[in-house]
């Protein structure tokens, strides 16, 4: 067993140009889809950046408010110290501070001990055993509390203080109070509807946030860390879900260094809708390069070369079917090298047609030539059969007459053989089935008259054979007929019978039988001994034939049964040879 081509599948033009196209622009595409992935995360990369920059950005003037305050807190600790930390002229440093600086809500230091006698009035307060006093004795650090109401103040303030040294010894803490009012004002002026900002100190104390006061920030939160887990790494872009459960992603930028954060967020692209636009984008031009690609290539090759080879090709089938009439191939506007095959295919056109005409008009002047032989030859036998029935009647005794009759079978079987040949539509072949009832109807006429009663039982298969098996199968037929009327009698349960039929067995298989009933003589039937040159005309036919001899000789019946093959257009020549 062959292997198959590997090109089998596709032999269609359309679908290798198709399949080599694709493969030629393969490396297009992957480089397309290579820089499409960096453009992609590219865009990634600056949105990270722009989230980041948009975050620092919208909370600028939080961060000036905070910064400022931390400075107003340390200049107002020196302050404090300078004035004696207590007593009116500390108070009116705090005053004074506070008239200058309507925004801040509250001024005032607060020394070791916890007590503070240096506020904006005579007011005192002991922080001593407050949340946090010992632990900030213990380790001094600037903080931003956020209380929804202040001690001293009344309202939600930012509460920013600021530990106040002299000599590298803790004097005190020095504090100043902003209105949570101002910050949430300053905080939602600088940010637009999708960006949301959350300022919150160390200990995940928010400070303040873009959405409304009172609402819940949980948006605004990733659900899978803590606040104070986020201080501590720094600055960066994350997603993660947020407390409803909706991505988002995450800017963290330090806002003021180990103080304060701001958290901002945006939904993020990667949702499942936006998830799938960035994998549609990131693969989908290329894609579409590919199928531009594909269609300007296949509509340039079918414009240019396809469409002109399938108008050949049709025009070729239709020739090849025999119509050449419109077997012309005219292409229009087709590409030189294509029009230069066509003018070539139709000058060969032009030149097989005109062979076959030529091929043609000598076959039928053969032919015609041909049938001219077999009519004359024919013609020639029928004067022969004229002179032996004239020598039939002048004959002088009756076996020589019988005699003559034989010899006359024989030239008129020749002569319908020829008839059949030049009369038939085709030269190369006999119809075997008419020309063997002609020969059997008339040896029967002659043989058997029509008041003995014989039962004539003929059956003749459609069968064509060459020339070379035609004239010895008709010459047999004559005389296997011939002698079946000269042996034929009556048998004793029935009246006399003979038989001729030609069998097609297929395959190319075909069979003569030829019988006749055996018994008393019948009246007006001669009968003759013979001298046994039929018998050996038959075998010598059948060796022309190729074929078998089969005798069989009963009591009551005798039968010739004989069986050739065929002859095929390789086989031609080999009877004669």
């Amino acid at each position: 067993m062959t292997d198959l081509p590997l090109w089998l599948p596709f032999r269609s033009l359309s679908t290798r140009l198709v399949l080599m196209l694709s493969l030629a622009l393969l490396p297009l595409g992957l480089i397309s889809l290579y820089q499409t992935r960096q453009v992609v995360l590219e865009r990634e990369h600056l949105a990270e950046g722009d989230l980041l920059w948009r975050t620092q950005k919208a909370a600028s003037i939080e961060e000036g408010l905070i910064r400022t305050g931390i400075g107003a807190a340390k200049a107002l600790g020196h302050a404090a110290l300078a004035a004696g930390q207590t007593g009116p002229v500390c108070q009116e440093a705090m005053r004074s501070f506070l008239d200058a600086n309507p925004d801040y809500v509250f001024a005032g230091f607060t020394q070791t001990s916890g007590e503070m006698n240096c506020g904006p009035s005579t007011a005192t307060a002991n922080f001593s055993q407050a949340d946090g006093w010992q632990k900030f004795l213990t380790d001094p650090q600037p903080t931003i509390v956020v209380r929804d109401e202040g001690r001293l103040s009344g309202q939600a303030v930012i509460i920013i203080s600021e530990p106040v040294f002299r000599a590298g010894q803790l004097m005190g803490l020095s504090s100043i109070s902003l209105p949570q009012s101002i910050a949430d004002d300053a905080l939602i002026s600088e940010t637009g509807d999708a960006l949301d900002l959350l300022l919150f100190t160390p200990d995940g104390t928010v400070i303040t946030t873009t959405r409304a006061v009172g609402e819940d920030p949980a948006p605004l939160l990733p659900s899978d860390r803590t606040l104070s887990e986020l201080f501590g790494t720094g600055g960066g872009t994350f997603v993660a879900p947020d407390g409803t459960g909706q991505q988002r992603r995450f800017a963290l930028v330090p806002l003021i260094a180990g103080q304060v954060n701001v958290l901002g967020s945006v939904p993020s692209p990667l949702t499942i809708p936006g998830y799938l636009q960035r994998t549609l984008g990131f693969g989908l031009f290329p894609v579409l390069m590919w199928f531009a690609s594909m269609f300007v290539a296949v509509f340039a090759v079918n414009r240019l070369v396809l469409r002109h080879l399938f108008r050949l090709k049709r025009r070729m089938a239709l020739f090849g079917a025999g119509d050449t009439a419109n077997a012309h191939a005219e292409l229009v506007a087709a590409p030189q090298e294509l029009d230069e095959i066509a003018q070539t295919y139709n000058r060969m056109v032009d030149q097989i047609s005109a062979d076959a005409a030529a091929r043609e008009a000598n076959l039928a002047e053969k032919e015609m030539l041909i049938r001219e032989v077999h009519h004359r030859v024919k013609n020639n036998l029928q004067l022969m059969a004229s002179i032996l029935n004239m020598q039939i009647r002048t004959a002088r005794t009756d076996e020589g007459r019988k005699l003559l009759r034989r010899v006359l079978d024989r030239v008129m079987s020749l002569a319908a053989i020829h008839r059949n040949l030049y009369t038939s539509s085709q030269l190369s072949t006999v119809p075997v089935h008419t020309l063997l009832a002609e020969v059997a109807n008339s040896v029967l006429a002659i043989g058997i008259p029509p008041s003995s009663e014989v039962e004539i039982d003929t059956r003749y298969d459609p069968v064509s054979l060459d020339p070379d098996q035609a004239m010895p199968l008709a010459l047999l037929a004559n005389e296997a007929i011939t002698n079946a009327t000269k042996y034929l009698g009556r048998p004793a349960d029935g009246p006399p019978k003979v038989k001729v039929a030609l069998l097609d067995l297929g395959a190319g298989r075909v069979q003569l039988d030829v019988e006749n009933s055996k018994g008393t003589a019948i009246a007006g039937v001669e009968r003759d001994e013979g001298t046994g040159l039929g018998q050996r005309l038959i075998e010598a036919f059948v060796s022309q034939l190729g074929g078998t001899l089969e005798l069989e000789d009963k009591a009551d019946i005798y039968r010739i049964h004989v069986t050739f093959q065929a002859l095929t257009p390789k086989d031609h020549g080999r009877l004669a040879a």
